[in-house]
């Protein structure tokens, strides 16, 4: 690997970036691999009224958007939701 080029959901004008769960890890092995990292993003992704990643709101999400897969079945064509985690969580 030469070099890990992440996204980002929000970037300050100073420069931190956000982005989804898993990007911190690869940036933590890029560093300890002394390997290059790098945010891609759209000039529309940067928040000029930001300076600080302190400020980027983190988003939440409903239980049942992270408790459950949905999509369509191959055996019947119906849309079917799957609960993913253990019903007592």
């Amino acid at each position: 690997v030469d070099v890990c080029i992440t996204g980002a959901d929000r970037v300050t004008c100073g420069g931190d970036a956000c982005n989804k769960i898993g990007t911190y890890l690869k940036a933590l092995a890029a560093r300890d691999n002394a390997i290059p990292f790098y945010v891609a993003l759209p000039s529309s992704t940067v928040d000029w009224r930001m300076e600080d990643g302190e400020d980027i709101p983190i988003e939440e999400r409903g239980a049942d958007e992270v408790k459950y897969a949905e999509g369509l079945c191959e055996a019947d064509g119906k849309r079917r939701k799957v609960l993913l985690t253990p019903a007592s969580s």
